[in-house]
């Protein structure tokens, strides 16, 4: 599934914050209301279960947010996957 992480996005989003980063609220405002956690690797639920495994190039944008802030990331559509589909 691609989620599009959205220059507001990248603005109100924290460094370091799994619950705050881009990919985060990207994910809460194209499926509100469930909460979301980013990890290195996995995208959790308010509940705690694996919603999504990032792609590959979705662990590097979000840990270049997390190294840097906002002006070394830029909009994008980033891949995750269903914990079926791995």
């Amino acid at each position: 599934m691609i989620i599009r992480v959205t220059r507001k996005d990248i603005e109100r989003g924290r460094r370091g914050s799994p619950y705050s980063c881009p990919l985060a609220l990207a994910l809460e405002r194209q499926f509100p209301g469930r909460g979301y956690l980013v990890s290195d690797e996995l995208v959790h639920d308010g509940d705690g279960a694996i919603v999504w495994w990032l792609g590959k190039a979705a662990r590097r944008w979000v840990a270049r947010f997390d190294s840097g802030g906002p002006a070394d990331v830029q909009p994008r559509a980033l891949l995750v996957y269903s914990p079926e589909s791995t």
